[in-house]
């Protein structure tokens, strides 16, 4: 498991209220995204089967929880991309929500949280 995180979101308030820089939190920003890299050529690559994480736990007004769980994998769908599957986990019993097909680096950024505990398989 490995955790990723970009800079806190108290840096970004203290930012904009020019207490702070934004030099610090595009290094830490940074250094996050370059683990995404990592991972996503890693899955691109063969090097693992899975990249996995979990959003946090939402319980509902009757008392359920669920949560959305992501999945990095190699697609079966086109060569060469890699897909990132997103699934919503209600009382243990999953439910497919969307998969997309990323071929650019890129685009996984735009799909990245702030904060994950990746699970690496």
């Amino acid at each position: 498991m490995k955790v990723i995180e970009k800079a806190p979101r108290k840096m970004h308030i203290e930012a904009l209220k020019g207490k702070r820089t934004f030099e610090e939190i595009d290094r830490l920003d940074s250094i996050a995204e370059k683990e995404w890299m990592i991972l996503y050529q890693s899955v691109k690559n063969e090097e693992c089967d899975c990249i996995h994480w979990d959003d946090a736990p939402v319980t509902s007004r009757s008392g359920g929880i669920s949560h959305l769980q992501h999945i990095l994998t190699r697609s079966v769908k086109q060569v060469g991309a890699v897909q990132l599957t997103c699934i919503l986990v209600r009382d243990g019993e999953n439910i497919p929500l969307s998969d997309i097909q990323i071929t650019d680096p890129a685009e996984l950024l735009q799909h990245i949280p702030h904060r994950a505990e990746v699970n690496i398989l």
